[in-house]
């Protein structure tokens, strides 16, 4: 007998919380964890190429000089991706080839400018597409 009463004093303040909610269907919206919001990007949206380079810095441990070497590599990329994504010639299927075309052009460009170590760490962060 004690079980049960137990039991159900514990979940009063459950139910009694539960009805003094209002019930109406509104939606949550989710709360990133702290810190999330340092290297997010809008949805489907270009990629930063500072925060690009940041991240490959640190992942790779660039030097300046080789920091300095990517930047443009990765500012001629957003340039062409905007260049692509806003051409409407082309069909999505199309569009889709050449980005693919030129992350890999661009992966190129960046391992020339790395050491044999840091074109592994890049490889393993990056591995290339398979066909389907």
């Amino acid at each position: 007998m004690k079980l049960p009463l137990l039991a159900l004093l514990t979940c009063l303040p459950c139910l009694a919380l539960a009805q003094s909610q209002p019930s109406t269907n509104a939606t949550v919206t989710p709360v990133a964890p702290a810190g999330a919001q340092d290297h997010q990007r809008p949805p489907h949206g270009p990629p930063d190429p500072a925060q690009i380079l940041e991240h490959l810095t640190k992942a790779l441990q660039l030097t300046s000089s080789q920091q300095d070497q990517i930047k443009p590599i990765l500012e001629a990329q957003l340039a062409q991706m905007k260049s692509i994504h806003d051409d409407t010639s082309s069909t999505d299927d199309q569009k889709q080839e050449q980005m693919q075309a030129l992350r890999q052009d661009t992966a190129k460009q960046i391992e020339a400018v790395l050491t044999p170590d840091q074109v592994t760490q890049f490889e393993q962060m990056h591995p290339p597409h398979r066909d389907k």
